[in-house]
């Protein structure tokens, strides 16, 4: 239900899914307002009922994602809510070949791949591993169906605090 026109946006995770519907070729202006085509992502929405879902995976280099969702009602048919959640944590796993560098700026010398420090440069130590993860993102959202009208206020959001750039 939201527009992400950036290749960093594209890179989020999707999280409480309802549908993707893929429209190819031109869209016309007064649809989706995209010349090459479009991709729709719908988010699950309250619906008057109470539900729940959870999903965990642990794997490889401390793998932790989870997913979960609670939908409820609020005040019979009229108002009802939903709280749905993403977290992602995993420890690096690329080897950082600049970590022995003393000062933690490291430019790696082609073709004889020794660490070249540039004069009057200083940061903190580098890791050993990098590319972790470590993100999460939450949707809260109110639904409000007065008779014939139906509103929804929706609020998202969330941090990426990993080290893999194209995240950031």
């Amino acid at each position: 239900g939201v527009t992400i026109n950036t290749p960093t946006g594209q890179l989020f995770s999707f999280f409480d899914v309802q549908n993707v519907e893929v429209y190819r070729g031109p869209q016309p202006v007064d649809s989706r307002n995209a010349t090459a085509g479009a991709i729709y992502v719908s988010t699950e929405k309250p619906d008057g009922e109470f539900s729940a879902s959870m999903d965990a995976t642990y794997g490889n280099f401390n793998l932790i994602e989870v997913e979960s969702a609670v939908g409820f009602p609020i005040f019979g048919d009229v108002l009802s809510g939903r709280v749905s959640g993403r977290l992602n944590m995993r420890d690096g796993y690329v080897k950082n070949r600049c970590a022995t560098s003393t000062t933690g700026i490291c430019n790696l010398g082609f073709p004889s791949k020794i660490p070249v420090i540039p004069a009057g440069w200083t940061a903190s130590p580098l890791t050993d591993k990098v590319n972790d993860l470590d993100n999460w993102a939450v949707r809260g959202q109110l639904r409000f169906q007065p008779g014939a009208w139906d509103w929804l206020l929706k609020v998202e959001g969330g941090p990426s605090r990993g080290d893999a750039a194209q995240f950031q």
